[in-house]
């Protein structure tokens, strides 16, 4: 919603999501858990819930903007078990390759989840930590754990969100409200299970357009393979109209990411003279200037013309919530002439 918002959850919520999730992080009492979320995140929240409920080491971070104390916390005390946002991730890209790879063996557990994990950071996180165990997942605040992953598994689809845990129903609606059926077929997950939230606090309205027949409905875009595993196609509210075609932005961005000048990037509706169109955001890697012919060339090569954005632009950062997620909205406003 754009807003600060309480989500209710109840101890047994809480249980649920532990008796869905903890089995696959591999934890016990020897376990020592590097927390980088801040403790107004539900995810930092969870994985303290986590380590109580194992009986094992938690330490805490606010988030790893000081990237010394977040080596120096790992080396220091034998750290295991870590969880790393997408965003997190691509700081340590970014800045901190060579003492990334060096945690290769040391640790044994690396946890994604919270918003989209972008593939070509998944694959270099791959290339540096071969010997741990690098999972991602799917769920948010309201709905709990939905499924994870562990990518780097011999034969794993790198961008497959895994299987939904047994504790949890999963249906995918179209836009009217009907059930999609079928492998690759896109639909609005809805989530039910003991881990959705009772209701967001004081807000009766927006949960009753949230919570309906036990199912929490979200704006995200998902389809299912033939094997039953999950996929993220995009957000809803974000899907971009191009003369009558649907464009899923993050399709455009995950393939632009892999152009070796951008280090981030976002893309936004915007109109010139033919009409309704893409622009794209990018923040370059240092050293680097803006090269659009090559930049477009790339995606001409993966997208239909349509999803090739008629304008790029470069800025010194791009809009991101304090838990890391893209601030698409507060782009669209600063840089979209929509």
């Amino acid at each position: 919603t754009g807003k600060s918002k309480g989500v209710m959850l109840s101890s047994h919520c809480l249980e649920t999501y532990m008796a869905a999730i903890n089995p696959t992080f591999r934890m016990n009492s020897e376990t020592v858990f590097l927390v980088t979320t801040p403790l107004n995140h539900v995810g930092g929240l969870h994985r303290i819930h986590q380590c109580m409920k194992e009986g094992c080491t938690a330490i805490l971070m606010d988030g790893i903007k000081d990237l010394r104390a977040f080596f120096y916390n790992i080396n220091t005390y034998g750290v295991t078990h870590t969880y790393l946002p997408p965003a997190s991730v691509k700081m340590l890209l970014t800045l901190a390759k060579k003492q990334l790879a060096a945690l290769d063996g040391k640790l044994e557990f690396v946890y994604t989840a919270s918003s989209l994990f972008p593939k070509a950071d998944m694959e270099a996180l791959m290339s540096l930590l071969p010997n741990t165990h690098l999972h991602q997942g799917y769920g948010s605040s309201e709905c709990g754990s939905v499924c994870n992953c562990h990518y780097n598994a011999p034969g794993t689809p790198i961008n497959c969100l895994g299987k939904p845990y047994s504790q949890v129903e999963v249906k995918l609606l179209d836009a009217d409200g009907n059930i999609v059926e079928g492998p690759h077929k896109e639909g609005f997950i809805c989530v039910k299970s003991d881990m959705n939230m009772l209701g967001y606090y004081k807000e009766p309205e927006l949960t009753a357009s949230v919570l309906k027949d036990g199912f929490v409905h979200s704006h995200d875009l998902m389809y299912f393979d033939e094997n039953g595993g999950l996929y993220f196609a995009g957000r809803g509210d974000d899907v971009i109209n191009i003369r009558g075609f649907k464009v899923a932005p993050t399709e455009v961005e995950e393939i632009a990411l892999k152009h070796p000048a951008i280090n981030d990037c976002v893309c936004i509706p915007y109109k010139n003279a033919m009409g309704d169109t893409i622009k794209m955001v990018v923040k370059l890697i240092e050293g680097y200037e803006l090269d659009t012919e090559s930049i477009s060339h790339l995606l001409s090569e993966k997208l239909e013309p349509y999803k090739v954005p008629s304008v790029i632009e470069a800025v010194d950062e791009i809009a991101r919530t304090a838990n890391g997620k893209l601030n698409r909205k507060q782009v669209i406003a600063e840089h979209s002439n929509v």
